[in-house]
């Protein structure tokens, strides 16, 4: 078989992958990638704008959007730093924590769909041949 072949066929996963992940955001108003940062944010409340970028390896441009976006539609809060009014915590609403959880339950849905037809022996050779693939484009970079 040939690279191109592979290649035709890993892209064509993740873009269905994507599709289907998209798809299901639009009902909640999400846009890929704010998902992570609701998970992120669950994980960590009352985290900062500037840890927030460091732990999703997004610009801060990208992140500070994002933020403004999902503040505008209710899914975090913005909590002024008493002791320095220029730094704000980031937590979740209450729609933004019941969103996140239905959101992660349905990308392990959608993850288990997608890794069904593999036996533990075949997705145990697939995670080693990804992580070979991410060491050689790591190096690549």
């Amino acid at each position: 078989m040939e690279e191109h072949q592979l290649s035709r066929s890993f892209r064509t996963l993740t873009r269905l992958h994507r599709g289907i992940v998209t798809n299901y955001l639009e009902i909640y108003g999400l846009y890929p990638g704010q998902p992570r940062l609701l998970f992120i944010i669950d994980e960590n409340a009352g985290i900062t704008l500037s840890r927030l970028v460091q732990l999703s390896d997004q610009t801060k441009e990208a992140v500070s959007v994002s933020i403004r976006r999902l503040e505008e539609k209710g899914y975090i809060l913005r909590v002024r730093n008493p002791l320095d009014q220029r730094e704000r915590f980031l937590y979740l609403s209450v729609k933004g924590k019941e969103t996140a959880d239905i959101i992660h339950a349905e990308f392990h849905r959608i993850n288990d769909a997608m890794f069904e037809p593999l036996n533990s022996s075949e997705k145990e050779v697939l995670m080693g041949m990804f992580e070979r693939m991410t060491i050689r484009l790591d190096a690549f970079n």
